[in-house]
């Protein structure tokens, strides 16, 4: 939990997730709430009724605090910790029926925007029977958020990669015999980069040498996907995969970021994982 819940609360979706989950396994006769999310008049009412029969509170506020009072009672109080309940291996399964539009939805209220690319990243993502954990699409839409600056959309690399190695002209010899001189500098949604994973995750993904011959062709949404789907699983870019961060009950979203780029920006992917990771949960029906 990151923000205040509740009475004059911030009311992130992800917090108010939480909060709902929180009181629906409260070991008392209070109404269920609807795991959505959505802040309303009930929710406030169900935290001031805890504070009042729970914690013999005789001013409750109707308000969560993330490290407050209520919030370690709620967690104490719990069968089950927060981190097991909603961020455990039990419900890591991410099905067909994912509810685009309240993914962005939420998602709008969670981060104050609709990326233009959002609906065709969680649609692929729906669509990739690879992507059986929930975690993993969560990071993955977290990647994709930092890496194109927010669009979900393929983008360049910033600079070109100028001043790096792989910026430098490359000359490719296809098949054919012909000569082709590329620069091959990030593109797509996590920015592939060298000659050498243009044709090997190209190869990899059915494209054959298409990648190595014309680069920009990372750029588009059916190829910059299984890109990073194909990338991201099997350790192309750095060594490291998902599997190595997030499998059964371990989910390391930090260091996760050894996926793509070191540690770079690590805890603030990390955090908009977490936030992702609950609102794919409540729009999975």
């Amino acid at each position: 939990m990151r923000a205040s819940v509740g009475e004059g609360g911030k009311n992130k979706p992800a917090d108010v997730a939480i909060v709902q989950d929180l009181l629906n396994r409260q070991p008392t006769t209070m109404t269920q709430l609807k795991l959505d999310g959505l802040t309303s008049q009930e929710l406030t009412d169900a935290i001031k009724k805890y504070q009042e029969e729970v914690m013999k509170s005789p001013e409750p506020d109707g308000r969560v605090d993330a490290g407050g009072g209520t919030y370690k009672r709620m967690l104490k109080d719990a069968a089950e910790s927060t981190a097991e309940r909603l961020f455990g291996s039990r419900r890591s399964t991410m099905g067909p029926t994912t509810r685009t539009a309240v993914v962005e939805d939420l998602y709008k209220k969670q981060f104050s925007s609709t990326p233009a690319g959002l609906t065709t990243v969680v649609s692929a993502l729906i669509a990739d029977v690879d992507i059986t954990d929930i975690r993993w699409a969560a990071y993955m839409m977290a990647t994709v958020k930092r890496e194109t600056g927010n669009t979900f959309q393929p983008i360049e690399e910033w600079g070109k990669g100028k001043g790096k190695d792989y910026g430098d002209p490359e000359q490719y010899v296809d098949q054919a015999g012909k000569k082709h001189n590329n620069v091959y500098y990030g593109r797509g949604y996590v920015q592939l980069t060298w000659l050498t994973n243009y044709l090997g995750v190209g190869t990899a993904i059915g494209k054959g040498e298409e990648l190595a011959v014309d680069p920009a062709k990372a750029l588009e949404h059916d190829i910059a996907y299984p890109v990073m789907s194909y990338g991201m699983r099997h350790g192309t870019f750095t060594t490291k995969k998902l599997s190595d961060y997030i499998s059964g009950t371990q989910c390391d979203y930090p260091h996760a970021r050894r996926i793509i780029n070191g540690m770079d920006h690590a805890y603030e992917i990390a955090a908009d994982a977490e936030a992702i990771e609950v609102i794919l949960r409540v729009a999975v029906l």
